[in-house]
């Protein structure tokens, strides 16, 4: 999926939004900080040595924004949402654009959708929107219906010690 959305990027067809559908709320974090990495990448590849890639890693990239519970708190509330929308309203600092992550998605509460729509109805241009879910049908059908919708299932067992194989690594 990381080179597919890099590749998409690169050649300009890649959707402002992005609903990716995911088995567990621990893979969409570990998955939506991947594939914004790759949006932020001068290269759109992650490559980790680039200095947007390097500034993401360090945690201090000026044009990424996360979104998640507020601590003590199980849900992403309208006020973190206004901030997501003065934030895609802010130019770019990097010409790879803006990238925002919504994990996970399903904890919007129904103020925070609602006011998440004026974003996804007038995306900000050189903004990216990254919902990712475990739990979609969470989601108001509002939300979901102006989000690309993906699903990036496990793999198997198998497969995954192939994978790791073809790379140089040992089970």
């Amino acid at each position: 999926p990381l080179g597919v959305l890099g590749a998409r990027k690169a050649e300009d067809r890649l959707p402002h939004a992005l609903l990716i559908r995911v088995s567990s709320d621990s893979e969409a974090d570990v998955c939506g900080l991947a594939l914004a990495q790759v949006l932020l990448c001068e290269s759109s590849t992650g490559c980790g040595v680039c200095h947007s890639c390097k500034r993401f890693a360090e945690g201090v990239h000026s044009d990424f924004l996360r979104l998640s519970p507020e601590q003590n708190s199980r849900e992403i509330k309208v006020g973190q949402v206004r901030e997501l929308l003065a934030f895609g309203h802010q130019t770019a600092r990097h010409s790879e654009g803006k990238c925002i992550l919504i994990t996970p998605a399903d904890r919007l509460n129904r103020n925070a959708a609602n006011a998440l729509l004026k974003f996804l109805e007038e995306p900000p241009a050189d903004s990216y929107l990254i919902l990712m879910s475990s739990r979609s049908g969470g989601l108001p059908p509002t939300v979901q219906s102006r989000c690309q919708t993906t699903t990036i299932a496990k793999p198997c067992s198998a497969v995954a010690l192939e994978f790791l194989r073809d790379r140089g690594l040992s089970e």
